[in-house]
């Protein structure tokens, strides 16, 4: 998985990792529906699942956090992505056990998330490779 992560672009590496994450979670969904061993053999194919897209992730998001950086602000920029990974570790949890113990099926809306994510990084890909808009004349 690191091999191919080296090799493939940041930002596709990203997508993938959010439709690899989204298929983990339906995945414990279904896992949900079953008992005794199938839903623990789910689970497993789950964690492992999620495990690699969290290999995708990993060498990939502070590379594209580099390249998109505006010029001298590289630490700034890495400190406000860390700082908003950390706010989502914090309110993540508290959000998560609402969503468990009330009647939407949370490994639908983990999977929904994941989807977004997908598409909000192939958003930001399009953007970093459109064409530079013309430089406006001097007047």
């Amino acid at each position: 998985m690191s091999r191919w992560v080296e090799r493939a672009h940041k930002t596709r590496a990203l997508i993938a990792m959010g439709k690899v994450r989204a298929v983990a979670w339906l995945v414990g969904y279904t896992a949900g529906a079953l008992t005794g061993g199938p839903r623990v053999a789910l689970l497993v194919v789950m964690m492992v699942t999620f495990a690699l897209g969290e290999c995708a992730y990993s060498p990939a998001f502070y590379t594209i956090v580099e390249r998109i950086a505006p010029k001298g602000t590289l630490g700034r920029s890495s400190g406000a992505a860390w700082a908003v990974f950390q706010v989502g570790n914090t309110i993540g949890p508290p959000i998560a056990v609402f969503l468990v113990g009330g009647d939407v099926p949370f490994w639908l809306v983990l999977a929904t998330a994941a989807v977004a994510a997908a598409a909000l990084v192939l958003i930001v890909d399009r953007r970093m490779h459109a064409a530079p808009e013309p430089a406006l004349a001097a007047r």
